[in-house]
């Protein structure tokens, strides 16, 4: 009876699912054998499947033709995200810090640790600079604690066995050293996925139906392609191997580049909890989520030259370096027809400066920069405000940055080129200004006819009237060199001089 009413409620959830969402679907008369194995002759086993995808859930029916039905019998299926060619890494530890490494970001190359030790130059002892002959300890564990290992970022697979057991995901221990790194754990996603197996005349049938969560890993608000596989794993009495045949014609271990590939007319419905689909849309970033803590959250990766210490960067061989990002959603008016969305994104990526975007959508116009500012954080009424001009029409102070070396290295591996424009939001300029502090000391305001000052220490600016007047603070090397500038944004929309 339990098994009857499973079936009633899957069959109720599935239909009601295609009745109200726009679906895909797609065929598989044929399935292949494993590389290194033999097909099994279609007497002993085969299959076809049909899958129907919509928004929310992905629905397979599989039919299996077997001589034999055992318990162990089974089918597995696999999510690979379709930008995640492979998942052999190189994995080491280093003062409770987890690094990965790779032989090179190229689909078609392998972790290869006897290669990455051997033949590049992964540090063997110290680090030794030509220049000056200093040597420093590397950063990175030492080339006898590495391994080699599947990191399973981008890829999930779930079991259905033919003894309708609760269907589970598999390979939880594979994400282990991206867990370490982003801070969080990807959930056990097995309650997201439910089946109903039945006899057939020729061997059995599943009936599968799997939620978007179950995906693990997506792209927010924007993905269309899904990559996956269905195997099906044979167990026959007093057999002592497995048969495996799959939906993929070149099926290989761990690489979803060789998943079957669909591409969807609409896009997964997958928006990370308390921010709007609309806004990441109109954003037009890529951002990545994993469903942890039981919502989608944001994370990035960074791909490079693995650092070996400071100024000493791999010249062959790539790091990977997860990390989580921060979501910040807020909501505002400042007038009766003019509503501002602003979303920041906060993390902290391989670069040596902790990275604040904001993106501020203003009725449908997004504009995009950074919070003040890239050494450490100044508060400020003025940067990222928005305000109304005399005339009634919108505009804003955005501010952003260009770093001479994200790293850090060098002698001036601290200093960026920052801007801050205060712009109407038609695009055009109202007053444009620049700063390199930290390397060279001096600030330009303006455009036509430039003020140049020199000797600066640091800036600030604030608002002493909103949207009306606002002051630049400007601390000199020296005492005598500090001063205080105002400016007023005129009736004409214009920002002169207010001394």
């Amino acid at each position: 009876m339990r098994n009857l009413h499973f079936l009633f409620s899957l069959l109720f959830w599935s239909s009601q699912a295609l009745l109200s969402q726009e679906n895909l679907e797609v065929s598989h008369t044929q399935f292949y054998k494993i590389p290194s194995k033999d097909l099994p002759s279609e007497f002993d086993l085969s299959a076809n499947a049909k899958g129907n995808f919509t928004a929310d859930s992905f629905y397979f029916d599989v039919f299996v033709k077997d001589d034999h039905i055992t318990n162990l019998d089974r089918i597995d299926i696999w999510f690979g995200s379709p930008w995640i060619d492979f998942s052999d890494y190189i994995v080491g530890e280093k003062n409770k810090k987890t690094f990965i490494f790779r032989n090179s970001a190229e689909s078609g190359d392998e972790a290869n640790l006897q290669r990455f030790i051997q033949d590049a130059d992964y540090p063997k002892g110290k680090l030794k600079n030509a220049e000056s002959g200093l040597e420093i300890k590397p950063i990175v564990p030492q080339a006898n604690n590495l391994k080699r290992e599947y990191i399973f970022n981008g890829i999930t697979r779930f079991e259905f066995s033919s003894n309708q057991s609760i269907a589970k995901q598999l390979d939880l221990d594979k994400y282990k050293p991206l867990e370490n790194q982003l801070g969080m754990k990807l959930d056990d996603l097995s309650s997201f996925a439910k089946y109903h197996v039945s006899k057939t005349d020729s061997g059995i049938q599943y009936r599968i139906a799997m939620h978007n969560k179950c995906l693990g890993f997506a792209r927010a608000v924007k993905m269309k392609e899904i990559r996956y596989v269905i195997d099906i794993i044979d167990v026959d009495p007093d057999e002592t191997s497995e048969q495996i045949i799959s939906s993929s014609s070149n099926r290989f271990y761990g690489r979803p580049y060789y998943f079957n590939k669909i591409t969807l007319p609409f896009a997964l419905n997958i928006v990370p909890e308390g921010v709007p689909a609309s806004m990441i849309q109109k954003m037009g970033i890529n951002q990545d989520v994993i469903f942890s803590g039981g919502s989608w959250k944001a994370y990035g990766l960074n791909v490079g030259g693995i650092v070996f210490g400071k100024d000493f960067i791999s010249e062959a061989l790539t790091e990977f370096f997860f990390y989580p990002i921060q979501l910040i959603y807020s909501k505002s008016k400042i007038s009766n027809n003019v509503e501002v969305e602003r979303l920041d994104l906060i993390y902290k990526d391989a670069t040596c400066f902790l990275q604040h975007e904001v993106y501020t959508q203003i009725n449908d116009q997004i504009f995009s920069g950074k919070e003040y500012r890239y050494t450490n954080r100044v508060e400020s009424n003025f940067i990222n405000s928005v305000f109304s001009l005399p005339d009634g029409s919108t505009a804003l102070v955005i501010y952003d940055y260009e770093p001479v070396d994200p790293l850090g290295f060098g002698e001036y591996g601290h200093t960026a080129d920052e801007f801050i424009s205060i712009m109407k939001t038609d695009n055009q300029n109202l007053l444009n200004i620049g700063h390199r502090i930290e390397g060279a000391s001096n600030m330009v305001i303006g455009e036509t006819n430039p003020q140049k000052i020199e000797n600066v220490k640091s800036v600030n600016y604030a608002w002493v009237d909103f949207g009306k007047v606002f002051e630049i603070e400007i601390k000199g090397i020296q005492t005598k060199d500090n001063k205080t500038l105002r400016f007023r944004i005129n009736e004409q929309g214009k920002v002169v001089s207010a001394d």
